[in-house]
């Protein structure tokens, strides 16, 4: 009687599953590098389902990963709402402030800029 190669991890599939787990590893990796992520546990979750046939001499086997990543941090701004001779307007400088002397509002960012580059201290 002939031997045949017994199933296991890393030839089931040519050895595919390995390189899906690799790849899907790769990826909570990056996850992880990733500065905007939260401090979440990630996780690689690996499924493996046999349906056998009515024989019971042979099987359907699928392998499903699920990756779960981090997600990116939550970004939060204070924005003031003002009536002003155009209507409502939404900012994120507080209008009720008042500018110290020489200062520009940067337009685009909710950095107030208190010299202008090239500037003295």
């Amino acid at each position: 009687m002939e031997e045949f190669p017994v199933v296991s991890l890393d030839s089931l599939m040519g050895g595919e599953i390995i390189e899906r787990f690799k790849h899907e590893f790769e990826r909570v990796v990056e996850n992880i590098s990733d500065p905007n992520t939260t401090l979440d546990k990630r996780s690689v979750v690996m499924t493996m389902t046999a349906k056998p046939s009515k024989s019971r001499q042979q099987t359907d086997v699928a392998v499903k990963f699920v990756t779960k990543l981090a997600p990116t941090e939550s970004m939060e701004t204070t924005v003031f709402i003002s009536l002003t001779k155009r209507g409502l307007v939404a900012s994120e400088y507080n209008p009720k402030q008042p500018l110290l002397p020489g200062a520009e509002i940067a337009t685009g960012a909710n950095v107030t800029q208190l010299r202008k580059a090239g500037g003295e201290v």
